[in-house]
């Protein structure tokens, strides 16, 4: 089993509420070269970006979200249906629940069980807060949660570009150049950078970030690891340094 994450920038455009096909072409082509069960999420792009500064705080923006984020997750599931990969979308609001910011109650049953005959498909989006009326998870914080019911044996984030620091490409990120790596990554790359090295710390796995806009590339980060290897054992205790 493996986790693959398609960042939100490969399958949409910039332009509020558009999809990129080729993006979605290429991630779905990659998808059926897998030889393995896989969940896959993926990020918000252009169709929550907007609606979600728009309607931070506010009571509607549970529900806009949500209506945004259905539409592309409903493209993004139809698309892999029609193309043969047997694709199920699950909206985070259906299995998730938070309070305060953090999520308390986590229905990872479903997902689980349609693993075993689909690709089970989540998504960025705002779950209902006990305290906060809504909140919105990112696809990383939502494989946190479900790897502690369903451990992968590697995790695949295919971004929009690959990762680099200081203008070189980055091959490995581990423990002996976590702080060094981190610290010439832009804003955008650091927090993808932390929050891959927390999975791979907590689960003891591999997590590869490679430019997911390329064809061949799901395939040879799954069977060859390309991409940026990020394996970290420990953390540094203070993160907010980096």
């Amino acid at each position: 089993m493996i986790f693959v994450k398609v960042a939100g920038g490969v399958i949409t455009t910039k332009k509020p509420f558009t999809v990129n096909w080729t993006g979605i072409n290429t991630i779905i082509k990659g998808l059926q070269e897998l030889e393995e069960e896989a969940v896959i999420g993926h990020g918000g792009g252009s169709f929550s970006q907007t609606i979600e500064a728009e309607y931070e705080g506010i009571r509607e923006g549970f529900f806009k979200i949500r209506e945004s984020m259905d539409k592309l997750n409903y493209i993004f599931v139809s698309s892999c249906v029609a193309k043969g990969v047997d694709a199920v979308g699950f909206s985070p609001n259906s299995f998730a629940i938070s309070k305060g910011g953090t999520i308390k109650k986590f229905f990872f049953e479903p997902i689980v069980e349609a693993s075993k005959n689909y690709h089970p498909i989540i998504h960025r989006g705002a779950v209902l807060d006990t305290e906060n009326l809504w909140q919105v998870f990112k696809v990383d914080e939502l494989f946190y949660e479900l790897a502690k019911h369903i451990k992968p044996r590697k995790f695949l984030i295919a971004n929009d570009h690959e990762i680099t620091s200081d203008g070189e490409a980055v091959n490995e990120i581990a423990d002996w150049n976590f702080r060094d790596v981190v610290k010439g990554l832009d804003e955008t790359d650091k927090q993808q950078v932390m929050d891959a090295a927390r999975f791979s710390s907590r689960y003891r796995i591999e997590v590869h970030i490679f430019d997911g806009t390329i064809p061949g590339n799901i395939k040879r980060a799954w069977k060859f690891g390309e991409g940026t290897r990020v394996q970290v054992i420990r953390l540094p205790k203070d993160l907010s340094v980096l």
